[in-house]
């Protein structure tokens, strides 16, 4: 499954709650963003390849704990962190006349939330989704 601007409330509808997320991955020269997780229970193995990522913000303090499962997925539809970076953009257009964000493409903002309270938010054109069973 490929989930874009277009039908992102796709990305919500995954069940990756209590998933154990094992880390990520970001490639600069391609701009990507690979991280899979893993549901035990239901013998499951998601991987995530986030494209054109612009934008990555993680927080690693574990406000309530360590711990490396999954509370909760969403769609960040005002992503301070991304607002930031346009309004940055729109101030000096020549400046960043380079920038990926000035190419007119449509971004997503997911938001991973992890047990411990720990945050990953990645910004990007499109992600591909992979769902594998797990041979147990």
């Amino acid at each position: 499954m490929i989930i874009t601007s277009e039908n992102q409330h796709e990305f919500s509808k995954l069940c990756l709650h209590d998933n154990i997320y094992s880390g990520f991955v970001y490639d600069y020269e391609t701009q990507t963003v690979k991280l899979s997780c893993e549901n035990q229970l239901e013998s499951k193995h998601f991987e995530f390849v986030f494209q054109q990522v612009v934008a990555i913000n993680v927080q690693s303090c574990c406000f309530w704990g360590p711990s490396n499962r999954i509370y909760d997925v969403w769609i960040d539809e005002k992503p301070e962190y991304f607002e930031k970076l346009l309004h940055i953009q729109a101030e000096n257009t020549e400046r960043y006349s380079l920038s990926n964000l000035d190419r007119g493409v449509s971004y997503i903002s997911v938001v991973i939330q992890l047990i411990s309270g720990d945050d990953i938010h990645i910004t990007c054109e499109s992600i591909v989704v992979e769902l594998k069973s797990i041979m147990r």
